[in-house]
């Protein structure tokens, strides 16, 4: 049943466990629901944040005990019961006005936040509730942060209109605030225990980095993609070295001139299967197809490792030798390329 916003309250607090955060910069495109969908996987899956922790060590590093997760039309807090004096400990807090989305997937709450005034810096939280029932406590969790998101947007936008038109009415020249790809832009909140660094650069295998794809995974033609279109592909599209459905030739020229280990994946329509294409230690990008199993599992063309996802499997060749010359996918071209 969908919940008035007229009856969601103030103020609200939840028990929460705080699983903590990964990054997902992109000065491409915003965040949206596939990155989410992406970053769950990897909270999920031991080997990616494995992963995403070699890259940044305070990656996913959460609370052991509970802590009390509070929200209201400013902002939102992690805090901590007191101790003895009785005085609750601040973990976390930032404005409703930095938070791009929050969104519930299988009894965990996942909220987008920028990190900082420079475009494109992100991270993603993860907590869940203590209290039962778990599905219905997180997805009210989620809704009440969207509804609190959008009227800070809405609020922004009214100063926006009010400062212009005291431009107008004071004989001034009229405010046109400047274009931004995000939505409002506030000052950096106090933070307490938990700290965003940022990554300047995609780490290897594009763990870390989701969200900078090409937009839809677009083939450069123009022309409309047949790439599949599942929850699992979609997933699959928010990552930094997915292209698309792009040829053998179009691979080839955008990783032309590039360093050894620089690979992209992309779709081939033709072969109607994934293609990793890497620029091999003596300067030539070498094609490889991926083979789906009858297990649904996938394997490149000639090896016999087989893995439940191209995310693993490019995370497997950026560690391990994926030709007998050495090569390994250790620098991903980005998507938005």
């Amino acid at each position: 049943m969908m919940m008035s916003e007229s009856k969601i309250p103030e103020h609200s607090e939840f028990s929460v466990s705080y699983k903590g955060f990964v990054t997902c910069d992109s000065k491409s495109r915003m965040p949206d629901e596939i990155t989410i969908e992406g970053l769950h996987q990897i909270f999920n899956t031991k080997k990616l944040m494995k992963q995403a922790q070699s890259d940044n060590p305070l990656a996913g590093r959460g609370f052991k005990k509970p802590v009390t997760f509070s929200l209201d039309r400013a902002e939102i807090r992690l805090t901590q019961a007191g101790g003895e004096n009785g005085a609750d400990s601040d973990l976390y807090n930032t404005s409703m006005a930095k938070i791009v989305l929050a969104k519930d997937i299988d009894n965990n709450v996942y909220i987008v936040v920028r990190r900082n005034k420079q475009e494109g810096k992100f991270s993603c939280h993860c907590l869940t509730t203590t209290s039962k029932p778990k599905e219905h406590e997180c997805d009210r969790m989620a809704k009440y942060i969207m509804h609190w998101v959008r009227t800070a947007a809405g609020d922004a936008r009214h100063r926006v209109r009010a400062s212009t038109s005291e431009g107008d009415i004071l004989g001034g020249s009229r405010l046109v605030p400047r274009p931004r790809n995000s939505v409002v832009h506030a000052s950096e909140p106090s933070t307490g225990r938990v700290s965003d660094p940022g990554i300047q650069r995609a780490p290897a295998g594009g763990l870390v980095g989701l969200g900078t794809a090409h937009p839809a995974a677009a083939p450069a033609n123009g022309g409309a993609s047949t790439a599949p279109s599942s929850h699992r592909q979609s997933i699959i599209r928010s990552m930094v070295w997915y292209h698309g459905a792009i040829d053998r030739g179009a691979a080839e020229q955008r990783l032309e001139g590039l360093p050894p280990g620089t690979f992209l994946v992309r779709y081939s329509e033709k072969k109607e299967e994934y293609c990793l294409t890497i620029v091999t230690v003596n300067g030539v990008p070498q094609h490889f197809v991926t083979v789906t199993g009858v297990n649904g599992k996938i394997s490149l063309h000639g090896h016999k490792n087989q893995y439940d996802s191209m995310i693993e499997l490019v995370d497997h060749y950026s560690r391990y030798d994926i030709t007998s010359d050495g090569d390994k996918c250790t620098e991903p071209l980005s998507g938005g390329r």
